[in-house]
């Protein structure tokens, strides 16, 4: 039995249009040569953990039904958290204002729920800016727009550049 892969799941699980702009967001993160999780077996939801050099870039949950977060109900979708508060602050020089007011609306709000036990969040530099509170996943795109999409991508890959640019420090 083949093993199922991200792009399988898209193809199954998510509606036309998001699937062409999922579909892209899995192509780019292969294209960073990041390797993506495969399950041996159907999920009713999977959990794609994303790592490079062993550092989490981001958690991309796909459902099979509508799931709740933050108090809102999401129908089958993809969820996409970043980082899981690894020191990176997203310091790409090169991102353009748009995709940096596209990532601040999408920062994350500790709302003390308790998973990471660093409530009440944490202060992060997320592109130039200063942000209080920020919850342990900094930034989350549930149901992405095409501009969302290309802000996720960008991030991943600045995530990338700040773990090479540390590691060629130490």
């Amino acid at each position: 039995m083949s093993k199922i892969t991200i792009e399988d799941v898209i193809n199954e699980r998510l509606a036309p249009g998001m699937k062409e702009n999922a579909l892209d967001f899995s192509a780019h993160l292969r294209s960073l040569d990041l390797s993506l999780p495969e399950f041996e077996q159907e999920q009713r939801t999977y959990w794609f953990n994303i790592e490079y050099q062993g550092v989490m870039l981001c958690l991309i949950n796909i459902s099979h039904k509508s799931i709740r977060i933050d108090s809102s109900q999401i129908p089958c979708s993809w969820i996409y958290w970043s980082d899981e508060e690894h020191g990176v602050e997203y310091d790409e020089p090169d991102v353009d204002d748009k995709i940096k007011k596209t990532a601040w609306k999408r920062v994350r709000i500790c709302k003390n729920c308790g998973e990471c036990g660093q409530a009440p969040g944490k202060r992060k530099k997320i592109l130039g800016r200063d942000f209080d509170n920020v919850c342990i996943s900094a930034l989350g795109f549930s149901l992405p727009n095409t501009e969302s999409w290309e802000c996720a991508k960008q991030m991943v890959t600045a995530m990338k550049n700040d773990i090479d640019y540390y590691h060629k420090k130490v």
